[in-house]
């Protein structure tokens, strides 16, 4: 079973207090519609069905500029043909960081590709690539600045493209 939590629904997340010892309900505003499943049963959305994939959207958060965050997903959200998960959904305020890991792997074991967008060395960025890479996922890399990859990206990517619209057009296509 999975439902849809639409763009501007108010949603409540237990989260734990380590101060307080407790569990806290955390209000969030979705900026954007979020699917949502148990933990224990695989991604299930009207669009991901009829496509077949949704496509986890992978690159540099931590100390990056706002522009440089949501720029890139923004535009690969209006390309693509199929539901994707922006890990920038979350806010994060460096108090639970095992919130983050675990959602962001979640949504990476409930993705059928991982589409990365490559601007300079992120170690989230990089711990994402390898998870996806050792549960088989398609991993795309979009180098459009033309940096020279670190040998550990290139062997764990499934392919590296130019421009986001190349790598967009093979999703589209796999």
């Amino acid at each position: 079973m999975h439902f849809i939590v639409p763009t501007g629904a108010n949603i409540v997340v237990g989260e734990y207090d380590e101060k307080t010892e407790n569990t806290v309900d955390v209000h969030y505003t979705l900026a954007e519609n979020l699917c949502v499943w148990p933990e224990d049963e695989p991604l299930v959305h009207d669009k991901a069905v009829r496509f077949g994939k949704c496509v986890y959207l992978s690159g540099g958060i931590k100390d990056f500029s706002a522009s440089d965050k949501h720029d890139w997903r923004e535009r690969a959200k209006g390309l693509l043909n199929c539901p994707s998960v922006d890990p920038t959904r979350v806010p994060y305020d460096g108090r639970n960081p095992a919130h983050i890991v675990e959602l962001d792997k979640t949504d990476i074991q409930h993705s059928s590709h991982v589409l990365v967008y490559y601007i300079r060395p992120s170690v989230g960025t990089s711990m994402e690539i390898f998870y996806a890479w050792e549960r088989k996922k398609t991993v795309y890399v979009v180098n459009e600045g033309g940096a020279d990859l670190s040998p550990w990206m290139l062997y764990h990517s499934t392919k590296v493209f130019n421009t986001l619209e190349e790598a967009v057009e093979q999703i589209k296509k796999d």
